[in-house]
């Protein structure tokens, strides 16, 4: 956070104003975990350095969340200056699982009937279209359902919190091999 003013005392920033019950600088960083609604705000008084000019806080935000900062500060002539900014921290790479309805098979890799698939992916920032799906079927009878469609539209997925789980059937008689990846937006790729 930088604050240019030139006629300011560096232990002012944190003094109240005269008459009022508000400080010059006022710091509040919101912070949402996972699978919260709302922010929880909290004001803060980083340590301030002095440049010239130009006032210098630095806060550091190391945990995976939503967070928002919001910077209001107040001169000595009552002029204020409002600054909000709206980021998320994510270090957590999704996750994938994929279960079955039907585990009978015949012949090692054979299923007499149809088979269902749960893809479960967990992530904070999930967006579908970012799924990645490949879909072979080989010695087909009939036709082979898109599948990359179905899990990249998001009215197929279900989410709670962080989440997300959408169903596809393998209906169509054929040989297939299934595979998906998913990066987030932060680029990390699930494992």
């Amino acid at each position: 956070i930088e604050i240019s003013k030139s006629n300011f005392v560096l232990e002012d920033l944190y003094a109240i104003i005269p008459g009022t019950n508000e400080k010059y600088l006022v710091i509040t960083v919101g912070k949402r975990l996972n699978n919260e609604k709302e922010y929880t705000k909290t004001t803060i008084e980083p340590v301030i350095t002095k440049k010239g000019d130009m006032y210098i806080a630095k806060v550091k935000f190391n945990e995976d969340a939503d967070y928002t900062l919001d910077v209001k500060f107040t001169d000595l002539s009552r002029n204020v200056t409002n600054k909000h900014d709206k980021f998320t921290i994510d270090k957590t790479n999704p996750v994938i699982t994929i279960s079955f309805d039907n585990n009978n098979c015949v012949n090692g890799d054979k299923f007499n009937s149809n088979r269902k698939a749960t893809i479960t992916i967990e992530e904070h920032n999930f967006n579908p279209k970012d799924i990645e799906v490949t879909v072979n079927a080989n010695n087909t009878v009939g036709t082979v359902t898109d599948y990359k469609a179905i899990l990249q539209n998001s009215e197929n997925w279900k989410t709670e919190g962080d989440v997300h789980k959408a169903i596809i059937t393998f209906s169509t008689e054929a040989d297939y091999t299934f595979d998906i990846n998913y990066s987030d937006m932060a680029g990390r790729k699930a494992a």
